[in-house]
């Protein structure tokens, strides 16, 4: 998978998973799959009504202790 480097040295990946159509269990199954698959990228905002599933998700991932670049619009 491609990175680009951010200013701080860390690299974010180019591609990553869209969650506006993700809710309920498919979305939380999607997200798990799609890391699984090994995208480290995903794409969150408020408008889209999915928070729960979609912080179940990453709670389940960070505790997992994996990590995983989360980009969010209020």
């Amino acid at each position: 998978m491609l990175h680009s480097p951010l200013n701080t040295n860390a690299q974010i990946p180019r591609v990553g998973l869209g969650t506006l159509d993700s809710r309920g269990d498919d979305g939380y199954t999607a997200v798990l799959d799609a890391f699984d698959a090994g995208y480290r990228s995903f794409d969150l905002a408020f408008a889209y009504l999915n928070e729960e599933p979609m912080g179940r998700a990453f709670k389940h991932i960070i505790e997992s202790g994996k990590a995983a670049w989360v980009r969010y619009v209020g």
